[in-house]
């Protein structure tokens, strides 16, 4: 049965055609959580430290406050960097999708595709 990450949910909710790209099982749903928001799962026998060192030499990304995907990096950011304006209609957007993959949701495109 899929699990759904509850960060996600909040993020961005859940449509039902995602269903089946959901995890399926407790370490897939671990993985996700550690790569798609860079938040350290402590594994059997290790350390909340060993399990922040594991994750930033997976993802060395998450070393960086302007890169890191951790909820508590993303909110520290300024408003600035977390908002987006369309250049067709002018938009501003603060959804966190919206911005990193540069879409407008009034217009309904992606900006690269916008003539």
């Amino acid at each position: 049965m899929p699990i759904a990450c509850k960060i996600c949910i909040a993020e961005r909710g859940l449509k039902g055609s995602e269903i089946s790209l959901l995890p399926k099982t407790e370490e897939e749903l671990i993985e996700h959580i550690e790569r798609e928001h860079h938040i350290p799962i402590r594994r059997y026998n290790e350390t909340e430290e060993q399990a922040t060192e594991r994750l930033r030499a997976a993802y060395p990304e998450a070393r960086d406050p302007a890169t890191c995907k951790c909820p508590g990096c993303k909110s520290r950011r300024s408003v600035s960097e977390l908002s987006i304006t369309c250049p067709r209609c002018g938009l501003t957007s603060y959804n966190l999708n919206d911005i990193e993959q540069k879409y407008c949701g009034r217009c309904h495109m992606f900006h690269a595709n916008m003539s």
